[in-house]
Order: C-alpha cells, then sequence, then structure tokens
C-alpha cells in the first residue's frame, strides 16, 4: 500500500494542472474531471500497481503462516514450502517444477499488463 500511494501522488503531482483547470472553465464538476480526465490519464500508474499488488499477496507468505492452521487452505507459498521440507531428502526436480508452475500467474499479469507497468514506472519517477 505505501508503494501504491508513492506512485500515485507521483503520478498526480507530474500531471499539467492546465488540464484542470481547463476542464473547470469548461464547467465540469469534481467528479467529471476524476472520470473523463484523471481516471484515462492513470491508466499506467494503475497498471503499475495491479503488478505490485498482485505479486507481493501472491507471494505473502508470514502472515498465512501465522493466521492458517488447516494445511488444506494453505496459500501457494506455504504450500511450496511444506512441499520443500521433507524429513530425509529433497527431489529438487519436483521443487523447481512445482516453482515454474507457481510462477505462470504472475508471468501471464506481466506479460498483459507489461505496457502499462512500463509506463507506469517511467510516469511516476520523473516530475516536470
Amino acid at each position: 500500500m505505501p508503494l501504491a500511494v508513492v506512485l500515485f501522488s507521483n503520478y498526480f503531482a507530474g500531471l499539467p494542472r492546465e488540464l484542470i483547470d481547463a476542464a473547470r472553465i469548461d464547467g465540469a464538476s469534481s467528479f467529471d474531471i476524476y472520470a473523463r480526465i484523471l481516471m484515462p490519464l492513470s491508466r499506467p500508474v494503475i497498471g503499475a500497481v495491479t503488478v505490485f499488488s498482485f505479486t507481493s499477496s501472491w507471494n505473502e507468505f508470514f502472515l498465512a503462516l501465522v493466521f492458517m492452521q488447516n494445511k488444506e487452505v494453505y496459500t501457494l507459498p506455504l504450500g511450496m514450502q511444506v512441499f520443500a521440507t521433507s524429513e530425509y531428502s529433497i527431489d529438487f526436480t519436483l521443487l523447481f517444477a512445482a516453482f515454474s508452475i507457481s510462477m505462470l500467474p504472475l508471468v501471464v499479469i506481466y506479460l498483459l499488463m507489461q505496457r502499462q507497468f512500463i509506463a507506469g514506472m517511467a510516469g511516476g519517477a520523473l516530475k516536470g
């Protein structure tokens, strides 16, 4: 959440104030300015925040380890930890295959939102 706030605030600070002023002169309400000007312009930063938020929630380990008691409802990282720990040996072939399969949703999300992610990171990094 703090990263999302920083990205959004930097992105909106970099938008030209003249766009909002021109919309006010044309008679747009605050909601119209938000819905018709700011939201369409903020698609890149929304994409970047989506990728970061999805990745952090997908890889969440500690809270699930503390709060989940039933092994049937473990999250993917907890399941991978249980899968990796064995009493005597670890089958690295199966472990790396499971890691590869667990990364597929993240790769698909990134590939679908790649353009917005890169534009959002570039747009939030510079202030003009």
